[in-house]
């Protein structure tokens, strides 16, 4: 009988420490853990908010990817927007005229589905430093004109500075 009293009791020890691990689990969920361990997450509310920007009503195709770790953090937040309006959308942004841009995409992973290039297509980019949430961010926006007929690609990426 001691052994299955001595049992009895080291399971009654660990019981604390199983309760304790799953309540943590549970406590953090799917986002806790992406926030602890560093990993990535797709959602472009969040990545305007890290950038600092809105996304304009009527956007199309909007994509978002953000990673987060100790070395630092990258967002990028890209959408299609009509044509006549993307001047309007960035002035509220950038103050002063876009630079002829080269870069075919800004992405922190991969890059995101790409703009066919024809005559009519323009790139042109800025960058700047903004506040968000106590922290200096370097912001870099591209803009393609024409990227499909009628659209235009906004694509902004921020990281960490």
């Amino acid at each position: 009988m001691p052994t299955a009293t001595k049992a009895v009791r080291t399971a009654a020890r660990r019981r604390p420490l199983h309760v304790l691990v799953v309540g943590l689990v549970l406590a953090m969920g799917p986002t806790g853990c992406a926030d602890v361990l560093g990993l990535d997450t797709d959602d472009p509310t969040d990545a305007a908010k890290v950038l600092g920007i809105s996304i304009p009503d009527g956007a199309e195709k909007v994509q978002s990817y953000t990673h987060s770790s100790a070395q630092g953090s990258c967002t990028d937040l890209s959408f299609l927007m009509p044509t006549d309006k993307w001047q309007p959308y960035v002035s509220d942004y950038f103050s002063t005229d876009l630079a002829e841009e080269f870069a075919n995409y800004l992405a922190c992973n991969n890059p995101r589905a790409r703009c066919p290039e024809t005559s009519a297509t323009q790139k042109l980019g800025a960058s700047d430093r903004v506040e968000v949430d106590d922290s200096t961010q370097d912001r870099t926006i591209l803009v393609i004109s024409e990227c499909e007929p009628g659209w235009t690609l906004i694509a902004w990426k921020s990281s960490k500075v």
